[in-house]
């Protein structure tokens, strides 16, 4: 049974090692439109509670 473990260390390296794209960076583009007060338009630039959420949720997944 000692004798399979580098067998099976080159198994794990190689699946690791082909998987890297699956963790690579997206970037991830998000529409918004005017429902306030959720989503608010002010100066061209998105605001509200939404937008926040969508901010946090892409900081903590990135």
């Amino acid at each position: 049974m000692t004798r399979r473990w580098p067998a099976r260390f080159l198994l794990l390296l190689l699946v690791g090692w082909t998987q890297g794209p699956v963790f690579a960076e997206r970037i991830v583009r998000v529409g918004v439109f005017s429902a306030p007060p959720l989503v608010l338009i002010d100066h061209g630039q998105p605001q509200g509670l939404f937008v926040d959420l969508v901010e946090e949720f892409a900081r903590a997944g990135g």
